[in-house]
């Protein structure tokens, strides 16, 4: 369908999270498999009265079980837009650094629409995240991990 152009664009905000664990000297990163096939990071819509890192915290929760975790810091945003239906929608993701423990396990819901899920070292996980957007916010993660970027 083509987008109504006498319709205004709806707006949605969205938050999500680079969740991250140190093993031994491994520095993994928790990828998920989205329902578009495609390995991205979790994240979902803020609900009115949510923070962004409200938001975060909670779909990391929904989508792969993980509690336990902290905002370390936020990584930027962000933003595309697509059709929902005949009605263009634009998006903006807030993303932040979300810390895990050693031990910490991810358990993708498919209640949730996650396909897969697991841990990544930095150059795979630079390699098999699907959206271009979301390797520029890796890269600013390994930054401020103090790890070089690849």
């Amino acid at each position: 369908m083509s987008p109504d152009p006498t319709r205004r664009p709806l707006t949605e905000v969205s938050a999500g999270g680079l969740i991250y664990k140190r093993v031994g000297e491994d520095l993994l990163f928790a990828l998920v498999r989205d329902n578009f096939n495609v390995w991205t990071f979790p994240k979902g819509k803020v609900e009115p009265g949510e923070t962004p890192e409200q938001a975060a915290l909670r779909e990391i929760a929904e989508e792969v079980g993980l509690g336990g975790v902290s905002i370390e810091s936020y990584l930027g945003e962000t933003k595309y837009r697509f059709l929902s239906g005949d009605r263009p929608v634009r998006k903006r993701v807030h993303w932040f650094l979300v810390a895990a423990p050693p031990q910490a396990e991810i358990y993708p819901q498919a209640a949730e629409r996650i396909l897969d899920g697991g841990w990544f070292r930095p150059q795979p996980a630079l390699q098999t995240v699907g959206y271009r957007s979301l390797r520029r916010v890796l890269r600013t993660a390994l930054a401020q991990l103090g790890q070089p970027p690849a």
